[in-house]
């Protein structure tokens, strides 16, 4: 199986779900999301386009089937599988052509962070998990491009997709690989820009 072909299919539930990695702030942006996803509020829209994490910048993708389309144009890296039927997939895409990135890469180890930044971190509730976060001026760029997908026999799934490298899910319960994923997030810190305070 030539694995650089990967055909997958993307839900519009699960393209819903990505908008977390996503982040406009100019009003045309945000309705060019809103009128392709009619079935969801604005409030739901904007709930997911706030979360903390890694966001894809506006010239790379302005819409989660943006980044299907532009497979073409990256490099495949690698592809593994992490356990439960799923695989990660992950892309390279040219500096040349894309200087400023693809996105940017929210995750560091705590173990990474200044002694400032170790002090002010805070925790934040995502996908009902308690996560470690920290504000920085600017959040690093990454021209990494991961996919985590379901195999599905001849097709695969998308479960989700983001700028910079492999993370785990949020841990939901008891077991095994659910613990794995408790303790790679509490030695884990997801960056935010630095918010503006008024004065």
């Amino acid at each position: 199986m030539d694995l650089s072909y990967i055909k997958y299919e993307f839900s519009l539930e699960r393209q819903f779900h990505c908008l977390r990695h996503f982040s406009f702030h100019e009003v045309d942006q945000f309705n060019f999301i809103q009128d392709n996803f009619p079935n969801y509020h604005s409030k739901e829209i904007r709930e997911q386009l706030d979360m903390v994490g890694s966001k894809f910048v506006p010239a790379f993708a302005q819409h989660p089937m943006d980044i299907l389309n532009s497979l073409k144009k990256a490099f495949f890296t690698n592809r593994r599988d992490i356990g439960d039927n799923k695989i990660v997939a992950q892309y390279t895409f040219s500096e040349q052509e894309f200087p400023n990135g693809i996105g940017n890469s929210a995750l560091i180890p705590l173990n990474k962070l200044s002694d400032q930044q170790q002090a002010a971190k805070y925790k934040v509730n995502r996908s009902n998990y308690e996560v470690w976060t920290c504000e920085v001026k600017e959040l690093p760029t990454t021209n990494l491009l991961t996919i985590i997908a379901l195999n599905q026999k001849n097709t695969f799934q998308i479960v989700t997709l983001f700028p910079g490298d492999y993370a785990p899910a949020f841990p939901q319960g008891l077991g095994d690989q659910e613990e794995k994923k408790r303790v790679f997030w509490e030695g884990h810190c997801l960056m935010q820009r630095q918010k503006k305070h008024s004065k």
